[in-house]
């Protein structure tokens, strides 16, 4: 069993029965939980714990800056008489 507090931050997918892949969504922090079963007591659990924190991607904000230069460079290059 598996679950995530708030999947708005982050969430998983299931890529084989003993294998999980997490995504981040934005910014913040989570709990994930996972429950194994006991083998040496049947029926009981074991619950795993994990705070989950997601930062920013500081790699981002650059390519989003290097876009916005292009494309006053680009509106300015069409419409000389404008300023962007």
């Amino acid at each position: 069993r598996i679950q995530i507090a708030d999947e708005t931050i982050a969430n998983y997918l299931l890529v084989t029965e003993r294998e999980l892949s997490l995504s981040g969504y934005k910014p913040g922090t989570t709990t994930l939980n996972l429950w194994f079963q006991d083998p040496a007591q049947p029926g009981a659990q074991e619950v795993l714990s994990y705070l989950i924190r997601v930062v920013p991607d500081a790699e981002a904000k650059v390519r989003l800056e290097q876009d916005y230069e292009s494309l006053e460079e680009e509106s300015n290059r069409n419409f000389p008489d404008s300023v962007v």
